[in-house]
């Protein structure tokens, strides 16, 4: 197997998948399910070969699984953050606090391992409710937008009561975060790895605004064990024609002008390798790296570790 991911450091200790074969259903666990995991996440952006953004964060969450009734609790409990250019500290110093909010969450999940339904939506609203009205929500961020750009700040406020609405579809984003995808998917509920093949996924160009470029899954198993197995998840984009001349023409638009040089060739890369517990379904160990890129053009870098304490 050719391993056209070579960016991904570490990942040859198990180049080829072992062989599929009928593997028995999941069993659930009749018990909860506790856990706290350590997240870091870390995002470069270069344009023309040069640095221009970068920031790092780490996380730490509670989560409580209920495999018998399919539900599920997660609580940001530490949230660290540094940015570069520094400015965007005072902006994470507003961010942090309301993530406190939506990421103190209860859901079910379907068979599939993926969220369905949040569960307590009243009680985020009534918190973002209390917050935006108390003292802890004038950060020198919000402060700043007072002075100088009042009518940004109506649409933070504005955007804020809409992400804690009860009508939004707040379910599809926590399925695009990266710690949900990783920890409430196939595994938890299955043993079909196949089934990742069957998906549709969108993916939204962080380089490209409103560019949404499909893609193509498959998830195989490395390597399995009485209490582990090792799985890796790798994706690659699909774009037709139209979709193809749709990315030449923003990158000519908001590239172009800036770098010179002419478009080259698209390129977006997914690679998830990571461990679950095949008692629990939990992961316990994972790494995933995001790459889009409009090659020697301009980058778009995400790396994502995740451990159980």
């Amino acid at each position: 197997m050719t391993d056209k991911y070579s960016f991904y450091p570490g990942d040859k200790e198990y180049p080829k998948p072992v062989a599929e074969k009928e593997r028995p259903e999941v069993t659930p666990p009749t018990r909860d399910i506790l856990a706290k995991y350590r997240c870091e996440q870390v995002n470069t952006t270069k344009i023309d070969g040069n640095l221009t953004s970068n920031s790092q964060q780490k996380f730490q969450y509670y989560v409580q699984v209920s495999p018998a009734q399919k539900t599920a609790k997660v609580k940001l409990e530490d949230h660290y953050y540094n940015m570069n250019p520094p400015v965007l500290n005072k902006v994470f110093d507003f961010i942090t606090k309301t993530e406190s909010i939506r990421q103190d969450v209860s859901f079910s999940y379907g068979q599939n391992g993926k969220i369905v339904r949040i569960l307590n939506k009243e009680e985020q609203a009534e918190k973002w409710r209390a917050f935006k009205n108390s003292r802890e929500f004038q950060t020198e961020f919000i402060e700043s937008m007072r002075d100088n750009n009042e009518k940004a700040l109506e649409e933070i406020i504005k955007s804020g009561d809409r992400q804690f609405s009860l009508s939004y579809d707040s379910e599809e984003e926590y399925r695009r975060e990266l710690f949900y995808s990783i920890l409430f998917d196939w595994q938890l509920t299955s043993n079909d790895n196949t089934s990742v093949q069957q998906e549709d996924f969108l993916f939204r160009s962080i380089l490209l605004p409103e560019v949404i470029v499909p893609m193509d899954f498959r998830c195989d198993i490395l390597k399995e064990e009485s209490d582990i197995t090792k799985l890796r998840k790798v994706g690659s984009a699909k774009p037709n024609d139209e979709l193809l001349e749709d990315i030449i023409k923003k990158y000519d638009q908001y590239y172009k002008p800036q770098i010179k040089y002419s478009f080259t060739e698209y390129k977006l890369e997914f690679r998830q390798t990571y461990e679950i517990d095949t008692v629990t379904r939990l992961v316990t160990d994972a790494k995933l790296i995001w790459v889009e890129s409009i090659k020697d053009n301009v980058e778009s870098f995400c790396q994502f570790t995740l451990r159980k304490l």
